[in-house]
């Protein structure tokens, strides 16, 4: 059994308090809410410091506890707009997410440099979110997840590192943390079209969450005009009574 496998679902309340307090905030900050209500042991602190891919890896374990495994959406096509349907396994992504935790610092050494750094994690992100040039969001990420550079036993500031180098510690994190950013190339059905697309699995969850949470107050209104019950009432019915009733009416 993979360890991510102990989340546990939601409840009904669970479900609506997440997403009220998700709706005012960054996406950033959702996904450490989401996991705060999956893992109520573990302080948002601890949750924000990991990687992004093991981040990513318990965001997609949430998903199928909550919702099942499987993750299908629908993409437009950049070319002619055609809507494309992509389906994808939340325990095939997570095989390819090694399960150990990062102890050590990551090292990269070529062409003379020792670099060691780590993988970027919320606050990093959080920290570049205002930044709308591409290359100086990244020499920033950089900054913060080098530990330490070197060129012949020389210290180096990370920003002085030749690009070459940068590209080798991007790789090198990416390696380590494949689910850090998960790339799907679809393919058209109607013109033939071929693309990249990025998933984001915590703008995905949230978009599920947030379906559901409008599905259950559609229930409470239906149900409460129809018996006087009140929200907690409701809520504290099983899906199926709660549906056995909107059926009655």
């Amino acid at each position: 059994m993979h360890p991510l496998s102990t989340f546990r679902g939601f409840s009904a309340t669970e479900l609506l308090w997440i997403w009220e307090a998700g709706s005012a905030q960054h996406p950033l900050d959702r996904t450490l809410t989401i996991l705060a209500a999956a893992e109520p042991g573990q302080s948002r602190q601890v949750l924000a410091r990991l990687p992004i891919g093991r981040r990513d890896a318990r965001l997609l374990a949430v998903h199928e506890r909550a919702f099942g495994r499987r993750l299908a959406a629908r993409a437009a096509c950049p070319a002619c707009a055609e809507g494309v349907e992509m389906a994808l396994d939340a325990r095939d992504l997570l095989a390819s997410q090694p399960e150990d935790d990062l102890s050590e610092p990551l090292l990269v050494a070529r062409d003379g440099y020792e670099v060691r750094c780590r993988p970027p994690d919320s606050y990093d992100l959080a920290a570049i979110v205002g930044e709308r040039d591409v290359l100086k969001a990244r020499r920033r990420l950089l900054a913060r997840c080098v530990v330490a550079a070197t060129r012949a036993g020389e210290a180096t500031p990370p920003e002085e590192l030749p690009e070459a180098i940068v590209a080798a510690v991007a790789e090198r994190i990416a390696a380590n943390n494949p689910l850090a950013v998960i790339e799907l190339t679809l393919a058209c059905p109607a013109c033939g079209h071929e693309w990249q697309m990025l998933f984001d699995i915590g703008a995905f969850l949230w978009s599920k969450i947030e379906a559901a949470a409008r599905r259950l107050l559609h229930q409470v209104h239906t149900l409460a005009r129809a018996y006087g019950w009140s929200e907690a009432e409701i809520l504290a019915l099983g899906p199926v009574r709660r549906q056995a009733y909107l059926e009655l009416i």
